[in-house]
């Protein structure tokens, strides 16, 4: 786990209220908050899954 995916999952969870697995969504809302796309573009994250994968890292 990188520390932008890291900080990804903590800013998801805090701001709003979602849980995100660190190997697929997490790394994909990394890169929409890294500015992956340009400023003021509207966005859609789908967030289908990966409540399973956050039972691999309990220090989560």
């Amino acid at each position: 786990m990188t520390d932008a995916v890291r900080a990804a999952l903590e800013i998801t969870a805090g701001t709003e209220g979602i849980f995100l697995d660190p190997t697929y969504t997490g790394r994909a809302m990394a890169a929409l908050l890294a500015g992956s796309f340009p400023r003021g573009d509207r966005l859609v994250f789908v967030h289908t899954g990966g409540l399973p994968g956050l039972f691999g890292h309990p220090e989560l």
